[in-house]
């Protein structure tokens, strides 16, 4: 009987180490403070470029877009934000956008600053969007616009990438 009950615990610690093993887990929250929390990986639904109509971003058919326009870059549901001790989240922007040869043209960090840090219905960023402005000047050709979104609570961070040409 006593190894029957020996085994089962073998067993069943098996199991139990096994199954903690297989997923994810951070163990320290924004503050410091030790915690085991799952974690879930941020996650876009959709992201394209366009020009804001004043109301909404229309996304772009071919990604070519003229002088002196607006290139926005527009995600619609930003999924896997952790929520903070405080019971917010807090997400951020980064952008960067480089010529053909690979060039910085333009970046900006922490778009949204204290603003990202609140609450967004079930978790999820609905379609939040950021800019870049060309002028008459800026060369025609082939650029590269990269996005950054940060969980600033966990310290994840996704990049996306879109390709457009500037005519």
């Amino acid at each position: 009987m006593k190894r029957i009950v020996t085994y089962f615990f073998a067993v069943s610690l098996l199991l139990f180490t096994y199954s903690c093993s297989n997923s994810e887990t951070d163990t320290t929250d924004y503050d410091g403070k030790d915690s085991l929390t799952e974690v879930e990986k941020l996650d876009v639904e959709k992201y394209y470029l366009g020009l804001y109509d004043g109301k909404d971003v229309l996304e772009s058919d071919n990604n070519i877009f003229h002088r002196g326009d607006k290139v926005y870059f527009s995600l619609e549901n930003v999924t896997g934000l952790q929520k903070g001790a405080d019971d917010l989240y807090y997400i951020d922007l980064s952008l960067e956008v480089k010529n053909e040869l690979g060039e910085l043209v333009a970046s900006h960090s922490d778009v949204y600053g204290d603003k990202g840090h609140r609450d967004f219905e079930q978790g999820v960023v609905k379609q939040p969007f950021v800019f870049f402005a060309t002028d008459a000047e800026m060369p025609i050709g082939s650029y590269i616009f990269t996005l950054e979104i940060h969980d600033k609570v966990v310290k994840d961070s996704i990049i996306l990438n879109k390709e457009f040409i500037l005519e």
